[in-house]
């Protein structure tokens, strides 16, 4: 028997195709336990993905804290270190003393205090310019190069080039001493401050109110607020604690006007001669001796007769003659 084949044309195979499909029906869906599966499936791996970052996050933070706790830790572990301090400013140096001067260096720095004793005086220059001398039972603390405290007792300033434009400012119980190119005295008396002015000008400042005394002048302010002013004589005796204060003069191969000149300066004096020949004639004497210790009228009464010279003494003046060989002056 022999079976006979047709060829099917493309439009059949597609008709064939189709009706096969139909005949399926449609695709079957994955039942619920296989949906079940898959979301827990999804489900922790989701987890997973969380868990993995919040592990990453936190070992960042982590290691940040870490790292701030050890900065800390250091901080604290690490010995304190004091501030650098400032550099030392010096004020002062140590020049003269008449007796015993406690001090631990002649080289004196801002925040030192002097203090003499009940037979000391001392002299002192200061680094800005000008001589300080301290009389007998006095304290001062040094503030600054141009400023300190007078706590106790009395001080002399002498300013020495009228050139220094920074005046020296004084602190006292009772207001402020500014000198303006001078020499003076400033001195506690009991509650009371004394201002004693050489040469030039002083001004005597308590807050609001300011007064000025000049050469010759002394300005005594009292604690209930009065101020008074008063001639004091540039020659006064009182003045003689700052020769013996000061450094003493080199008598010892000098020569007798620079003597003079001295005497006249630390004195108070002026130094008349009998005659300009007189004068030119003993310039140049050579002098021998010292006058340490002694006030100006007191050197001038042992170095003037070794010179063959005597002396008369009036109020600020001193008028010097040869001794006439009978018996008079010349």
């Amino acid at each position: 028997m022999t079976e006979k084949t047709s060829a099917l044309s493309p439009r059949d195979d597609e008709q064939t195709i189709e009706r096969l499909l139909r005949a399926a029906g449609p695709r079957a869906t994955a039942d619920e336990l296989r949906q079940a599966r898959v979301r827990a499936i999804v489900h922790d791996a989701w987890r997973g993905e969380l868990h993995r970052r919040a592990r990453r996050q936190w070992l960042w933070i982590g290691g940040v804290g870490l790292a701030a706790a050890a900065a800390v830790l250091l901080t604290a572990v690490l010995p304190w270190r004091p501030p650098t301090p400032a550099t030392p400013v010096v004020v002062a140096r140590f020049v003269s003393a008449s007796g015993p001067l406690a001090l631990e260096s002649t080289v004196l720095m801002a925040g030192t205090r002097l203090e003499t004793g009940e037979t000391t005086r001392a002299t002192f220059s200061l680094e800005a310019g000008g001589e300080l001398r301290l009389d007998v039972n006095t304290a001062v603390l040094l503030q600054g190069d141009r400023r300190l405290t007078l706590q106790r007792g009395a001080l002399y300033f002498d300013s020495r080039d009228p050139a220094i434009d920074r005046p020296l400012v004084i602190d006292t119980p009772l207001g402020l001493v500014r000198d303006v190119g001078t020499r003076f005295e400033v001195r506690l008396s009991g509650q009371d401050v004394i201002v004693r002015v050489r040469d030039g000008v002083v001004a005597l400042e308590r807050g609001q109110d300011q007064r000025t005394a000049g050469a010759g002048t002394e300005l005594h302010a009292r604690a209930d607020g009065r101020v008074e002013q008063q001639p004091f004589s540039a020659a006064d005796t009182a003045w003689d604690w700052t020769v013996i204060a000061g450094p003493p003069f080199k008598v010892e191969g000098a020569r007798l006007d620079a003597f003079l000149a001295w005497a006249s300066r630390e004195g108070g004096l002026a130094i008349e001669f009998a005659d300009r020949d007189l004068q030119r004639r003993m310039a140049g004497t050579i002098l021998h001796g010292s006058v340490e210790g002694l006030t100006v009228a007191e050197a001038l009464s042992v170095v003037l007769p070794t010179c063959g010279l005597r002396h008369a003494a009036s109020p600020g003046r001193i008028f010097i003659t040869r001794p006439d060989p009978s018996g008079g002056t010349q």
